[in-house]
Parts: C-alpha cells; sequence; structure tokens
C-alpha cells in the first residue's frame, strides 16, 4: 500500500473519532458521567475505553510492540476510568490517537504488528489490517456514542428531513 493509502486510512480513522467526540460535545460533567444505556456505561467511559483498549492496545501494544505501553494497559480498567476531569479523559484521548498515527506513519502500512497476544481469537498481519479494525471499531461506539447522546439531550448525528 502506499503512502496515500496510508494518509487516506488515517484520514478515515479521525473522521470516525471526531464523529465520536462530536456527539459528547456540550454535555456537562453530570451527563458525561451519567449512563444513559441499560448496560450502564458511561460517554465517559467509552472514550476511555478507546483511549486504553483501542488506541494503545492497537497501536502501542500490538502495532509498535511496547512492553510499557502493555504494563499501562494492565494496569488501567478500560470501561472504568480514573477519577479526573472529563477534560482529562478527551485530552488523554487526543494524545493516544496523536501517537496511533506518529506508530502507524512510523511503520507502514504493510509492516506485520510487531506483538500479538498469544490468547486472541484472530491474528491480524499488517499495520493496514489493524488500521482497518479500528476505524470499524471507532466507527461502531460512534454509532454508540450517537445513541447515548440522543437519549441524554436530543440530539442527532443525521437528520435528513
Amino acid at each position: 500500500m502506499s503512502e496515500l493509502d496510508q494518509e487516506l486510512l488515517l484520514t478515515v480513522l479521525a473522521a470516525q473519532r471526531r464523529h465520536l467526540l462530536s456527539a459528547f460535545e456540550g454535555l456537562d460533567e453530570e451527563q458525561l458521567r451519567g449512563s444513559a444505556l441499560p448496560s450502564g456505561w458511561t460517554p465517559l467511559a467509552l472514550v476511555h475505553h478507546l483511549t486504553v483498549d483501542v488506541e494503545m492496545w492497537w497501536f502501542g501494544a500490538v502495532i509498535d510492540g511496547d512492553a510499557t505501553v502493555r504494563a499501562e494497559i494492565e494496569a488501567a480498567d478500560g470501561w472504568h476510568p480514573p477519577d479526573v476531569r472529563s477534560s482529562t479523559i478527551f485530552q488523554r484521548y487526543a494524545e493516544a490517537s496523536a501517537r496511533s498515527d506518529a506508530i502507524v506513519r512510523r511503520r507502514g502500512l504493510a509492516a506485520a504488528p510487531v506483538w500479538w497476544p498469544d490468547d486472541h481469537p484472530r491474528h491480524l498481519d499488517t499495520v493496514a489490517e489493524v488500521v482497518l479494525h479500528v476505524i470499524a471499531e471507532t466507527a461502531a461506539h460512534a454509532g454508540h456514542a450517537d445513541a447515548a447522546a440522543e437519549l441524554i439531550d436530543g440530539r442527532q448525528w443525521l437528520v435528513l428531513d
């Protein structure tokens, strides 16, 4: 895959990240920490999950093979954010996303992931496959964010009247 393909995939991933975050714009601390869905997850928990279990996991641990990142992930609870301001949770997601993009640019789409967990049910062979997986996962969670936001404040992502 070419450098153009790489930038195209990163542009699509960035759009999905923005879509997800836009669902939570304007929500106050109480709304960000409350759950609108029976499963009980909160908007902040979703952003924290994407930071730890998606950006850090797939890009830092799997693609880059960074043992320090793996240790950070092991110490964190991906669905239960630390008790910090919501702005800190959003900032950590932005920082993790920027690191992820840098890893992809450094490694290239054709490279194989450096590390793969023995107990993972499937194996992705290239950075490109991981990026495509993360795009799909982030897009799915953006849809979850849309549903939660609509239940919280009535806002809808795309309305064609």
